[in-house]
């Protein structure tokens, strides 16, 4: 249901069009006023057009992205979303059913834009030398970024728990890293430079290990902080698992 109203302002008047619509959250009626134009004697005077851009739902998903990069999902509400995405949200329900989903695709992107990032794991290293020294290159460069992904910390160290649960359609994270991780100790295997009896559960202990050194902090007490390796430990224990004392 639709009507207009006037509305005096500073001694003029503006007519306003309010439409009654149902939030698809809370299912209770609310009102949506959207503003027509001055009002001169009985005439509407039509207001200047505006162009306005289209929001895509990619543009939504880079708006929660962003958000999620300096603040908890607890604060993160869909006006919020509506808000930084330039968008009502009226809107935002029509390419999300709630802020859930909005998340995990933020978090999905987050995710490929961090793989993007990482060095890549060169095959061809001939040398233990060279394999040394590109294993400690990615490993420490996937290290100092998961510390910067505010959004995949947070993610990760709730689990199920919380506003924004870690139900990834696709962990991009998680899989073709291992892939690639895995490809690389078995290239190194078959090159004679490393020798190990499984790869496979290596590059998995490898992955773990590197996302709990940075999120172990996040929830643990201060006195047990003692027994938190640092990076240069942990990377030490790895290039001897591979490669030997």
């Amino acid at each position: 249901m639709a009507y207009e109203v006037t509305k005096r302002i500073k001694g003029r008047d503006y007519r306003y069009v309010v439409e009654s619509y149902r939030d698809p959250k809370t299912k209770r009626r609310k009102a949506k006023w959207t503003y027509v134009g001055a009002l001169d004697g009985d005439t509407v005077r039509t207001p200047v057009a505006r162009a306005r851009k289209h929001v895509t739902k990619d543009d939504v998903i880079a708006a929660v992205a962003k958000l999620l990069e300096f603040r908890d999902p607890e604060h993160v509400t869909v006006a919020v979303i509506a808000k930084e995405a330039g968008i009502s949200r009226s809107t935002f329900y029509r390419y999300f059913p709630d802020e859930l989903k909005a998340f995990n695709a933020a978090v999905l992107r987050i995710c490929d834009q961090f793989l993007l990032s990482l060095p890549e794991l060169d095959n061809s290293v001939r040398t233990a030398q060279e394999a040394r020294a590109t294993f400690h290159r990615w490993c420490e460069a996937r290290f100092r970024l998961i510390g910067r992904q505010r959004a995949i910390l947070h993610a990760i160290s709730q689990g199920y728990r919380g506003k924004m649960p870690l139900r990834l359609e696709r962990s991009l994270l998680a899989v073709d890293s291992l892939a690639s991780l895995e490809t690389f100790l078995k290239a190194l295997q078959g090159a004679g430079i490393a020798a190990m009896p499984d790869a496979a559960g290596l590059s998995r202990a490898i992955l773990g290990s590197l996302v709990a050194l940075r999120i172990t902090p996040h929830f643990i007490r201060s006195e047990y902080a003692f027994f938190v390796p640092e990076f240069e430990e942990l990377q030490a224990m790895f290039e001897r698992a591979i490669f030997g004392a």
